[in-house]
């Protein structure tokens, strides 16, 4: 059981559609925490029941916390005629990593995963699932490649090298270990919740998504989660991440918090290994701009006497070096670790990684 008393999880969490026994025949659990976004939910959900695999059995659970939409939202959920979704809903509202751990704990599969209500998936994310699951591969969770949708445009644009090494990578797989977040996450991740992949009893070991950590809890989760049980990212798109006005961390002083907090997280990662330390200290007023990278390039940047300036941060030009010279060395050491990854492969792991 997830030991944080704050959530009070699954207390005044009631079942309104859904037979609870039909989950007891899947393997694999898709959650939804849903809150107040009915506009982008039933994409969502149609993404998840819309799968190319039709063989396997999996469920979808929703669980919802309580806001002034909750009956469109409601009306919504009911229209779908379906035994594969269980569908909850939390009069008292959990908060955003009380519901993501509420998830954890109305799932009662072996494996769980997570999309939040404005994100989707594609077609194939179900085969994917379940030919890792059934590959007999030992793993703890698993994370994958997603595309970025800005203002309802899939984002392509990226550098010549990167689109070199992201095909180079493809379909491949390797070990996450803590040292990705202290360069922002695996492989340029944006969002490590968009369709993650979960072993259930070790996530509910560990004690879930922790409130103190904010906007970037699930960055800050997966960063402690990988230092003791096995992380990988598997380099498959099969997800969209959904970067709108409508976005949580899109909005007002979310933004800045989110970025303080990621920042935060590379610092407790910095105090753990001399290394990061070291990079840390180099780089640190870098970092913090650099993790305002998606913010920075899609939002217009101004001139302000020798400073840039973007709503909630002023951008100093000592800040925007250490950031060009902080993105070489996380260049280096990605594409550093992809490289080996090519090479040798396996060879570069343990005896029972993953070998899709």
């Amino acid at each position: 059981m997830i030991n944080d008393e704050r959530y009070k999880m699954v207390e005044q969490t009631f079942l309104l559609k859904g037979n609870e026994e039909y989950q007891k025949l899947c393997k694999v659990s898709i959650c939804i925490p849903a809150y107040g976004r009915i506009e982008t939910l039933k994409q969502a959900i149609d993404s998840i029941l819309n799968q190319t695999e039709k063989n396997k059995k999996y469920c979808l659970i929703i669980s919802e916390d309580h806001s002034d939409k909750h009956e469109k939202i409601k009306d919504l959920i009911m229209s779908y005629e379906t035994e594969k979704i269980l569908y909850y809903y939390n009069p008292v509202p959990k908060g955003m990593t009380g519901n993501w751990n509420c998830c954890f704990e109305l799932a009662n599969t072996e494996y769980v995963a997570l999309l939040h209500d404005d994100d989707y998936l594609y077609p194939n994310y179900v085969s994917t699932i379940f030919k890792i699951i059934e590959s007999k591969n030992t793993f703890d969770l698993m994370l994958f490649q997603h595309d970025l949708l800005v203002f309802d445009k899939i984002d392509k644009t990226t550098s010549k090298i990167k689109n070199i090494y992201n095909n180079l990578q493809r379909n491949r797989w390797r070990r996450i270990k803590q040292g990705n977040f202290i360069f922002g996450g695996a492989d340029g991740i944006i969002v490590p919740t968009c369709g993650i992949l979960f072993k259930r009893k070790p996530m509910l070991e560990f004690g879930g998504y922790r409130k103190e950590y904010g906007y970037s809890a699930d960055h800050s989760f997966v960063a402690e989660f990988c230092k003791k049980h096995k992380v990988y990212f598997y380099n498959k798109t099969v997800s969209v991440y959904r970067y709108a006005e409508t976005n949580i961390t899109n909005q007002g002083g979310t933004k800045k918090a989110f970025v303080i907090e990621k920042q935060e997280m590379r610092k407790r990662i910095a105090e753990e290994n001399m290394i990061y330390s070291i990079i840390y200290k180099m780089f640190s007023e870098g970092m913090f701009y650099e993790s305002m990278g998606p913010y920075i390039k899609h939002l217009k940047i101004g001139e302000k006497n020798d400073q840039l300036w973007l709503p909630g941060f002023i951008v100093t030009k000592r800040g925007r070096r250490q950031q060009k010279c902080f993105e070489v060395v996380k260049r280096l050491y990605i594409y550093g670790q992809g490289i080996i990854n090519i090479l040798f492969g396996k060879r570069y792991y343990e005896k029972k990684d993953i070998n899709l």
